[in-house]
Parts: structure tokens; sequence; C-alpha cells
């Protein structure tokens, strides 16, 4: 079984997603292969295909054990909260801030075969 912090913290490392887009994740976001991001930078609605399937029926699951309605939000963390556990994050990987993991994860991503 795994935690809110450890499933927040498994998709921004893997993903690099935005704290924003991260935070607006509601249930009835969860695709079969991936998330759709209601909250863009760019202000529109697009997809993300998770990296693996296994991610994403942890989300699933997640929404299920937790009781979780179609709207209601995935990560219920404040920007605050959230920022906490990114600098947590941050120190365990020896960066500095969510844009320097954002750039180390996307960075990683293009250079994978």
């Amino acid at each position: 079984m795994f935690s809110t912090i450890e499933l927040f913290s498994e998709i921004l490392v893997a993903h690099g997603m935005r704290v924003g887009e991260l935070l607006s994740l509601r249930t009835v976001d969860i695709l079969n292969d991936g998330i759709a991001l209601p909250k863009t930078k760019a202000r529109g609605t697009r997809s993300a295909t998770l990296l693996d399937q296994q991610l994403s029926d942890k989300l699933r699951e997640y929404a299920v054990r937790n009781n979780l309605q179609p709207i209601e939000r995935l990560f219920p963390f404040t920007l605050i909260q959230s920022r906490k556990i990114i600098r947590d994050i941050c120190k365990k990987h020896g960066l500095k801030s969510a844009h320097e993991l954002r750039k180390h994860v996307l960075n990683d991503v293009i250079r994978k075969p």
C-alpha cells in the first residue's frame, strides 16, 4: 500500500508535472493510459500519457481506496504543503528547486531511447 504523499511524489518525479497541474487533478481525469491535465500553464486541457500502466493503475486504486468522487481532487494538499513535499524530494535528489526537478526529469525522458 502507498500513501498520498508517495503517489504525489512518484508522479512528480516520474513526469516532471507542474505543481498546479498535479494539484488540480480529479478522479475523472484518470484515463486508461494516462491522465487529462485540466489546468495547464497554457490554460488549455491536454492529455498526458503516463510512462507506465502501473502508475495509471495506482491512481485508479488510490481513488477507489479513498472513495473519491469523480469531481474530487486526487491530492488534497494546499500549495504550501505541496512545496514542502517538493523541497523534501529535491533535497533527497540533490536538486535546488521544483524547476530544476522538472528540468532533470524532462532531460531524462528525452534521453531515453
